[in-house]
């Protein structure tokens, strides 16, 4: 099963891979070595013509991260997710004594380049170690606390909490006490890219038994009511990304998006992201407290689990 699911997560690739991607100059030899395109060419790839399998990157981080990007929709986005993950801590951090987060499909860890001094532990797990080295080179600040406080690791979603027991934390450590704050999450639209409701619901299910009682799971995913911003803010402007696109590649009803390049992307309502935490909530729904955030151009599932009774 383990050996299926990574193939087939393998498969998404670059797709998985770039969602979570930021900035540096493509001049950076050390970068460039790391970042070539799967086919081995150093050629630029043709502008309106991207395939998932020679994008890389920095291709991504240029469009969301970059001081070039800064001010338009995704980029504020961002800032506003940070702020969110932020004003969390602060609210929580006063009844543990610890709060540790656990990123899955972190990519580059832009994140936690951003809230280091908010939080006493951060955990990413990422299918990719090309893109953990890409991390560390990326985020000095990251590196230099690698073994302590951040614990970058390779490892299966679906294998969640198997993958911090065995590469960081082990059962009896303090990291999984009632003491201790574990808030699990996907952002930037991980979780949408996923591919197949099976690698969904198997991921999102292990969230949430990382976070335990009294944890949080938050499930970040660009909104469908925003899709038209989308298009007209940032899907036309960068055709290296998805090839080149107009309105009638937009199905705003139902929130997808499909370029003639083949690129897709699905935008979430609230109404889907319910269907699914709840589907796969381990416990009865009585344990969780359900909300949903609005900010920029993506929703959030902020899930808050009370308690973990059986069903």
């Amino acid at each position: 099963m383990g050996k299926i699911i990574d193939e087939a997560l393998m498969a998404a690739g670059a797709r998985d891979v770039m969602m979570s991607a930021g900035h540096k100059s493509v001049g950076d030899e050390t970068l460039a070595k790391k970042v070539l395109p799967a086919n081995g060419s150093a050629e630029p790839i043709e502008a309106g013509n991207p395939t998932w399998e020679n994008l890389t990157p920095l291709v991504w981080r240029n469009a969301i991260y970059s001081e070039k990007a800064a001010g338009t929709a995704m980029a504020q986005l961002f800032e506003q997710q940070v702020a969110l993950f932020k004003d969390i801590f602060d609210e929580k951090r006063q009844a543990y004594d610890q709060c540790a987060i656990v990123e899955v499909g972190m990519g580059t860890a832009e994140l936690f380049s951003k809230i280091t001094g908010n939080v006493d532990t951060l955990v990413g797990v990422e299918l990719s170690q090309p893109m953990i080295d890409l991390a560390f080179e990326l985020h000095g600040e990251l590196k230099e606390l690698s073994g302590s406080k951040v614990h970058l690791v390779q490892g299966n979603a679906v294998e969640l909490c198997d993958v911090i027991e065995r590469s960081v934390y082990p059962k009896e450590h303090a990291f999984w006490s009632e003491k201790t704050l574990r808030l699990s999450c996907m952002c930037m639209n991980t979780f949408g890219i996923l591919p197949g409701d099976a690698l969904k619901d198997a991921a999102l299910r292990q969230m949430f038994l990382c976070a335990g009682a009294g944890g949080l799971v938050i499930v970040g995913c660009w909104h469908s009511e925003s899709l038209p911003q989308g298009y007209k803010e940032f899907y036309r402007h960068h055709p290296e990304l998805c090839g080149p696109c107009s309105e009638k590649d937009f199905d705003y009803e139902k929130g997808n998006f499909r370029s003639e390049t083949g690129y897709e992307s699905h935008w979430w309502s609230k109404e889907e992201l319910e269907t699914i935490v709840k589907r796969n909530f381990p416990w009865a729904l009585e344990g969780l407290r359900l909300r949903f955030e609005v900010r920029g151009l993506g929703i959030f599932a902020i899930c808050e689990i009370v308690q973990t009774v059986s069903c």
